[in-house]
This record gives structure tokens, sequence and C-alpha cells, in this order.
């Protein structure tokens, strides 16, 4: 069996000999069909949700109760956990 890389340049060499306009239509619509089928299949997607047409970012703020971070509180904050471990090590916990 041969791997997907080979399999792709033959199609491309395939597709390069094609004079007909239909067929070349045709091979266009369908893989630009299956971009949006796996873009709109990614995980993320799932947490994407479309915004109203004429939403702003003040309106959305609002709606949403947008608080802004007060960055000296946020640091004395940190500050106060003591926390001495290096970056790696508590990105490390983080993982199974």
């Amino acid at each position: 069996m041969q791997n997907v890389e080979t399999r792709k340049y033959q199609l491309i060499w395939l597709i390069m000999q094609l004079e007909n306009e239909a067929l070349l239509t045709q091979i266009e619509q369908l893989a630009a069909q299956n971009r949006v089928n796996e873009d709109l299949s990614a995980p993320y997607m799932k947490a994407v949700k479309p915004l109203r047409k004429g939403l702003t970012l003040e309106q959305l703020k609002q709606e949403k109760g947008y608080k802004p971070l007060d960055r000296a509180a946020f640091f004395q904050q940190a500050d106060a956990l003591q926390i001495t471990e290096p970056i790696a090590s508590l990105l490390a916990m983080l993982t199974p």
C-alpha cells in the first residue's frame, strides 16, 4: 500500500493532466467541502459559537459582566502564595 504523500503527488499529477473544466470544478468543490467538514469537526469548534451580527465588543463586555483585571491586586495575591517551585515543575504537575 502506498503512503499518503505518494498518493497525494499522484493525484496532483492526474489533476494536472485534466482538460475538462467541469471535472476540475467538481474536484475543487469536493476538496473545499471536505476542508470545511474537517474544520467544523475539529474539537475546538465545539466551543466556538457564532456572534450576532453587529455585536460590538462593548456590548459583549456589558452583557457578560466583564470586569477588567486589577493588575496590582493580582500580583499581590500571587506573591502571597509564596510559590518557589520552577515553572517547569508546576507545569509538569498539570500533565498525567
